[in-house]
């Protein structure tokens, strides 16, 4: 079963007003991508209609509950952006109903918008919510629940309403019907109609802390903990994004950190320009995250400068390493190393040549750190 990730205080506040009937009739979740608004919005609607309500909500065990984590139960209706496609005669969600099934499955209910474009084939159509889809909620709207206490409606990336839909859908906003819970997503409530936004009780979803990525990738999906803990540090609070890199071998990471730096230190030219060739040949977004990992291991090497081991946070295979480069290098060293590295991010993003760019990069490092005594 998808489980809420890291965002317990909100839980807890969604949950007390369920149990007093406070909860809002119209929700706003807004937040980055793969901090869980999805999986909250799940939570609720098993919660709201659960046969077996425990004190921590849904049991997620009985009927009520399995159906509407399997996206089957008729009183409980997703909303994404789609595309119409006439050939197929496809106009609303839940004509792609076995799409968004299997895809929100397929991503443990933390998904990216690019992923659903890709499910869909979609990269050269304007995905939207249309006013197809409003209509249609509305006419279910009209009849009572069929199985549940609640009729929940979840519209995921709000923001892609057209503003024939927005409209209509703010006139149901304004006259909810009995029993009927909205949750809307978005990365931000401005890119939400005002007037709807203005309906509906906002709660923010933070990024995810990387001990809550790190404890999920570990028990619930058995990833082995250097490579949770790399995954969890790149993810930067995203855990779709950590989920995609746990299926990356990160694992040369490590080897290439140690290795690059050891022969910039040592000046081995050779070495370096072999290093060099292998990192330009890695895709951009990858480059990205290796050099975001080099400054995770550098930001860490000066904690163990302070002699505050206790303080890192680094997988056990690269701890020792780490350790001794906190103890090899200056203050100095570190600032221009890490001003250097920031700015080779940037170029990075610039698509500038990769072969250059890491092989003018090792030059650079190589005079930073060869006025240190000895290699880590």
């Amino acid at each position: 079963m998808t489980q809420v990730i890291g965002q317990e205080y909100l839980q807890s506040q969604l949950l007390r007003a369920i149990q007093r009937g406070t909860i809002a009739h119209a929700n706003l979740f807004w937040g980055s991508a793969g901090t869980g608004k999805l999986a909250m919005a799940l939570w609720i609607a098993q919660t709201l209609n659960c046969s077996h309500t425990t004190p921590e909500g849904a049991c997620l065990k009985c009927p009520s509950c399995q159906k509407i984590y399997h996206l089957i139960h008729p009183d409980v209706y997703w909303i994404l952006p789609t595309y119409k496609n006439e050939t197929e005669k496809k106009r609303t969600s839940e004509d792609f109903a076995d799409e968004i099934r299997q895809f929100l499955l397929e991503h443990h209910f933390y998904p990216a918008y690019a992923q659903w474009v890709e499910k869909l084939d979609a990269h050269n159509k304007q995905t939207a919510i249309n006013i197809e889809d409003i209509r249609q909620i509305k006419q279910k709207m009209s009849y009572a629940p069929f199985e549940g206490h609640y009729k929940i409606v979840i519209l995921w990336h709000a923001e892609k309403m057209r503003p024939e839909a927005a409209n209509a859908f703010l006139k149901l906003l304004e006259e909810p019907p009995q029993n009927t819970i909205f949750i809307l997503t978005a990365p931000t409530p401005e890119q939400v109609l005002p007037t709807i936004q203005s309906r509906c009780q906002n709660a923010f979803f933070a990024p995810l802390n990387q001990k809550s990525i790190v404890n999920y990738l570990m028990h619930t999906h058995k990833t082995d903990e250097s490579t949770a803990y790399k995954a969890a540090f790149l993810a930067q609070g995203n855990l779709n994004e950590a989920l995609r890199l746990i299926h990356q071998d990160t694992h040369t990471f490590d080897d290439l950190v140690q290795n690059w730096l050891r022969a910039c230190y040592s000046v081995k030219y050779k070495e370096m320009q072999e290093i060099s060739e292998v990192l330009s040949k890695l895709n951009r977004e990858t480059q990205k995250h290796f050099l975001t990992y080099l400054l995770h291991i550098l930001r860490n090497a000066l904690i163990a400068h302070y002699e505050a081991q206790t303080l890192l946070f680094v997988p056990d295979n690269i701890k020792e390493f780490t350790t001794k480069l906190g103890k090899t290098l200056s203050i100095e060293s570190f600032n221009a190393l890490y001003q250097t590295l920031s700015q080779a991010m940037e170029y990075v993003s610039r698509n500038v040549n990769s072969r250059i760019l890491y092989l003018t990069l090792s030059i650079r490092i190589s005079k930073i750190m060869s006025r240190q005594q000895k290699a880590p």
